[in-house]
Formats: C-alpha cells, sequence, structure tokens
C-alpha cells in the first residue's frame, strides 16, 4: 500500500506517541508519506524545515514551513493549507506514490479528508479535541464532524470516545494505546546500565515518564507523594509544560528530580531505573478519553504501576495498582515496593501488555484498509 499519514505529532519528538508507532510498523510492508503537524514546527529543528527526510526504506517525513499566526487569522490558516496541499502533491508526484489510504490523526488536517484520491480515508482519533484547554475548540469541533462524516474508517483509542464517535459513523472501531514491548522488555531481558543523571538517587526510586501538563497531571497529588515520602526519590523524565506552574507546589518543586526530555532509545534505561512507575492523572473531561501509552510501556517492562482508575485500563487490574486519592497513592506504592521483586511476576506483567502489541494494533488497522479497499 501506499500511505499519506497526516500526523498530529512531531515524528522526531523524545516521546512517541501512536502516529509514530503506527507509521513506522506500517513502513515495514508499505510505503509511507508522514506529514508533520505545522504546529510542531515552530523555530525547533530549523534544518528540517520543509525537507523531505527518508527515515527508512519505505518511511518519509515531511516538515512543511508554515506561515505563523494561524489561530488568529482564517486567511493565514487557508493560505497555509492551500500551500501545504501543493507541497503533499508535488511530493506525492515526486514518490510516485498513488494513495491507497489517507490516514488522518488531528482535526486540523481535516480539510485534506479525499484530497488526494485515496482509495479509503482514515480518521485515527486518539483524543478528546474539544477537551483540550488552548486549542480553538469551536473550529475543532466542527472540523472533527466534517472529518468524521467523511471517513471511511474511524478508529478512536477508548470507550468515551467510542461511545461519542459511533452514533455519527457506522464503521467506528476502538483500537486501544499499544506496546512497544520488544523495546521495553529489554529491562527484564538485558542488563541495562543505569543513566548516570539518576545513578546517585537513593532508593526506591518512583518515577515517571512523559510531558508533565496541568490538564492531565495530577501535580498536587506528586506533590503529597514527595511531602509524605521524603525518603523516596520522586523522577519525573520529560518536559514541563508552560502551563505548570511547578513553584506552587513547594515539596514538588524541592525535592522531585525533573530529568527533562530523553531520547527514546534511553527510556527503557530510566524505566528499569524506577522501582514503582506511576501514572497520576487527574479525572476531568480530558482524561475521560484517555487510553494512556506509557502504562502498557511500564508493563512491558515489567514494572509495578501505581495509576488513577481510567476506565479504559482498568481491565489490567491483575497488573496494575489503582489508587482514587493521594494517601491510597502512598499506600500502593509502598505495598508494590514490599511485594515486588519476583521474576515471575514481572514476566506476567510483560505477557500482559503483548495483547496491547503496536503490531498487533497495526495489523487490525491494515486489515480493516484492506477490507475497505476490497469493497
Amino acid at each position: 500500500m501506499d500511505v499519506l499519514y497526516l500526523a498530529s505529532n512531531d515524528f522526531f519528538d523524545f516521546v512517541w506517541f501512536r502516529p509514530q508507532h503506527i507509521a513506522t510498523r506500517l513502513s515495514r510492508k508499505n510505503r509511507v508519506l508522514y506529514i508533520q503537524p505545522a504546529r510542531a514546527m515552530k523555530w525547533r529543528r530549523p534544518w528540517r524545515w520543509n525537507r523531505l527526510i527518508r527515515h527508512n526504506e519505505n518511511l518519509y517525513v515531511f516538515n512543511p514551513v508554515v506561515i505563523p499566526g494561524i489561530r488568529y487569522s482564517e486567511i493565514l490558516r487557508k493560505l497555509n493549507q492551500r500551500l501545504l496541499g501543493r507541497s503533499i502533491k508535488k511530493l506525492l508526484m515526486r514518490l510516485n506514490m498513488r494513495l491507497d489510504a489517507c490516514i488522518i490523526s488531528t482535526p486540523f488536517m481535516g480539510e485534506f479528508a479525499k484530497r488526494f484520491g485515496e482509495k479509503v480515508t482514515v480518521y485515527d482519533c486518539n483524543d478528546d479535541w474539544s477537551a483540550i484547554p488552548g486549542l480553538p475548540s469551536d473550529f475543532l469541533v466542527e472540523e472533527e464532524k466534517k472529518l468524521i462524516k467523511s471517513a471511511d474508517l474511524l478508529f478512536v483509542t477508548s470507550s468515551e470516545l467510542y461511545r461519542k464517535k459511533k452514533p455519527h459513523n457506522p464503521n467506528t472501531f476502538l483500537l486501544p494505546s499499544g506496546a512497544d514491548v520488544e523495546h521495553f522488555s529489554r529491562c527484564i531481558e538485558d542488563r541495562l546500565s543505569m543513566p548516570k543523571d539518576i545513578s546517585s538517587l537513593p532508593r526506591p526510586i518512583i518515577g515517571s515518564v512523559g510531558s508533565l501538563n496541568n490538564t492531565k497531571d495530577d501535580l498536587a497529588l506528586l506533590n503529597h507523594i514527595a511531602e509524605t515520602r521524603p525518603d523516596w526519590s520522586l523522577v519525573v523524565v520529560g518536559p514541563v509544560m508552560e502551563d505548570v506552574n511547578i513553584g506552587k507546589y513547594p515539596a514538588l518543586s524541592n525535592r522531585a528530580h525533573f530529568i527533562g526530555r530523553r531520547e527514546y532509545s534511553e527510556l527503557p534505561r530510566y524505566v528499569n531505573a524506577f522501582d514503582v512507575c506511576l501514572l497520576a492523572y487527574k479525572k476531568n473531561s480530558f482524561t475521560l478519553s484517555v487510553n494512556p501509552t506509557k502504562v502498557f510501556e511500564y508493563l512491558s517492562a515489567g514494572k509495578p504501576v501505581v495509576a488513577t482508575p481510567l476506565d479504559d485500563i482498568l481491565h489490567l487490574g491483575s497488573v496494575i495498582s489503582f489508587a482514587e486519592n493521594s494517601d491510597e497513592f502512598v499506600r500502593a506504592i509502598e505495598r508494590c515496593l514490599e511485594e515486588d521483586g519476583c521474576p515471575e511476576t514481572g514476566r506476567m506483567r510483560v505477557e500482559a501488555s503483548r495483547r496491547f502489541s503496536w503490531d498487533i494494533i497495526v495489523g487490525e488497522i491494515e486489515q480493516q484498509i484492506n477490507n475497505r479497499i476490497a469493497v
């Protein structure tokens, strides 16, 4: 197949999200042109702007140049979309791609549905876009309505998204987030060295991987953990986003270790160093629709996990400890530290994650696209 992927995430980000995992696995047997989101370009990595980068034999990544100010000017937005559309058409001709599928993972790219002559248009929805602060929600709601209506296939990652989207497109399928099992199971199979920047921290190390932001992360809960158990080393691997005022949380600010961005290839070494992994999320309209990839990554590493009981991970109760509030989180972490250490328990977690392997999920995506082409 020839696939155009209009993505919601920067392919070269330190954390890999759903689009990167899907695109790389599709490229094992298909040609894929991955279009970076315009919002990711800003001033980062200017040497990659407007360039076609060959990531592997079948996967190409394009970084479009855009004119700033699209959130404030409808004229600029339309101009940018027109320029991007022309660039994509030229790239498809240059690569001699005759599209079997166009996968769109953001309503910002919704107007490109059916634009490039693809046989199948797919909307891969993994967020409730209307619940993300700072985005033009009214515009996104209307664009998503059009995209849902025009999509031949609609994949959603959570039961809440399925409930909301299914009535508007009968070809809606629930495909949850997955695990890069081979990448993270190295924590059990290989002897990974401790990263130098946390090698001197006292045990136990309680950690999480991913960006810290005020929409999804329960900062008050993390502050309570840091305040209640100052003998634990609390580690966050990933950037602290601009909407987070760490100064409001004194214990978190003074006692936690914020490591910052690390390359995806390095993440197993950090997860391997954690004694317990955390998913400390708020419960709100945004997280109601979230199916968190990091949970499956932690399980792939064989690590004990304490998590907020989100609906779409409750079925993992045999391998995850759930906690409803700050005190329960502390007690659950204490139990994990007391009970863990059995190699068989770690292998059970890895096996549980294999049911959600990205290979299985992408295989289902390919099958659904091929079935649709055959109709």
